[in-house]
């Protein structure tokens, strides 16, 4: 099996945005749940990356 096979392919972003308007209050409050999950799922990668290029940088300084 090829590395490239491991790694995971982000599904497109084809529902958003959303239309809100025909979903109801129940739906609008589990929307944000996923929206806030997704949230911080990009905050921590955004923060590993940053990581990242913080540490390679330190190598090339060196």
């Amino acid at each position: 099996m090829a590395m490239e096979d491991d790694v995971l392919v982000p599904k497109p972003a084809a529902n958003f945005p959303r239309n809100l308007e025909p979903l109801s209050v129940d739906a609008l409050q589990q929307y944000l749940v996923e929206l806030d999950r997704e949230r911080a799922r990009t905050q921590q990668e955004l923060e590993r990356k940053q990581q990242a290029t913080a540490a390679a940088e330190q190598v090339f300084r060196s």
